[in-house]
């Protein structure tokens, strides 16, 4: 969004960092209206990565379109007029085989991300202070919503009542079980993302266990979280948006050619 104080673009995020912990769960957590909860959908969109898949034929076309299949094809026009055609039909058929190949291979990748990306669950939410059951992807900032067992998260989140075991093996590789506890509520400390992950559980881990402690005067059997990141801007997100577009690399081969003479 345009920040006109900078005059600059910046990451739409929910208001959280560096704020008290007594503030936050002051006034998150009895959740969000209906009213709030549309206006924040409207501005956050839905709680979900999407992976545009294209069709085999975009993605063998843009395999084609390639410096050196181009070069490829333009000899392969030269033989034909040369009255090669046996060598052309091969070349042609070598050069079909190995982009259909890539492009089926990519074709596949994709479809492979996009599945592992798309969840789509049905969770309870607390909506004008009263427990309703609804589909993960309506999850907007500033949700408070119920962690159960086995429950894969569908957002980044803060967590305000109970206690988790959860499983950060697929975005951080560590096998070992991560606990994870509760906000405290206290009137100097900041929420800082970097510094308090130990209260922060992240979009796509699993949870193993988790348990509630009743101090919010709820009657729920299940842990409480905070709704702080859906979508691409949570580090899953962050994490396919790195691999649907990588930084591109510029590999200055001749300078150090140069050099080496």
């Amino acid at each position: 969004v345009w920040n006109k104080d900078i005059r600059m673009f910046e990451e739409l995020r929910y208001k959280v960092e560096g704020i008290t912990f007594a503030r936050i769960l002051r006034e998150n957590i009895e959740g969000l209206t209906t009213e709030q909860a549309n206006a924040a959908h409207h501005l956050y969109g839905d709680c979900e990565i999407r992976v545009h898949v294209p069709s085999f034929l975009v993605l063998l076309l843009h395999e084609l379109m390639a410096p050196f299949y181009l070069y490829q094809l333009f000899t392969v026009i030269l033989w034909l007029y040369q009255s090669y055609f046996v060598f052309t039909l091969t070349l042609l058929v070598i050069i079909l085989a190995f982009t259909s190949s890539s492009a089926k291979s990519e074709h596949d990748e994709l479809f492979k991300l996009r599945y592992r990306t798309f969840q789509s669950f049905r969770l309870t939410v607390i909506r004008d202070k009263v427990p309703s059951v609804m589909n993960s992807k309506n999850l907007v900032p500033g949700d408070v919503f119920e962690i159960t067992n086995d429950m894969v998260l569908p957002c980044d989140c803060l967590l305000l009542e109970g206690e988790a075991v959860v499983n950060e093996s697929e975005l951080t590789g560590e096998s070992i079980p991560v606990v994870k506890v509760p906000i405290p509520e206290d009137n100097h400390r900041k929420y800082k993302e970097s510094q308090d992950k130990r209260h922060t559980l992240l979009q796509g881990t699993v949870v193993i266990q988790q348990k509630a402690i009743q101090k919010l005067n709820n009657d729920s059997t299940n842990a409480r979280a905070l709704v702080i990141s859906t979508g691409y801007s949570t580090q899953k997100g962050q994490l396919t948006r790195f691999v649907l577009y990588p930084k591109s690399h510029d590999f200055k081969l001749m300078p150090h050619v140069l050099c080496v003479d």
